[in-house]
């Protein structure tokens, strides 16, 4: 067991936990990476310019490398 999920549901308040382990982890990083594919060709077929920000970098620069760049 990695670890404990808390998740509430902000309209219905509903809360639920769920035990991460190392399979359901395996299989959230797999979904996620197919579900970003699905979501940057979308953008890109849309001509949508956008950009992937993550918690450790700062947003500044990127939202002004993204700006610069239309």
């Amino acid at each position: 067991n990695i670890g404990t999920l808390h998740i509430k549901d902000p309209i219905s308040l509903e809360e639920r936990r769920i035990s991460v382990d190392h399979a359901f982890a395996k299989q959230y990083s797999q979904h996620q990476q197919i579900h970003d594919r699905n979501l940057d060709a979308y953008l890109k077929s849309s001509g949508i310019a956008y950009t992937k920000i993550y918690t450790y970098e700062d947003p500044f620069l990127k939202l002004l490398t993204l700006l610069r760049s239309l």
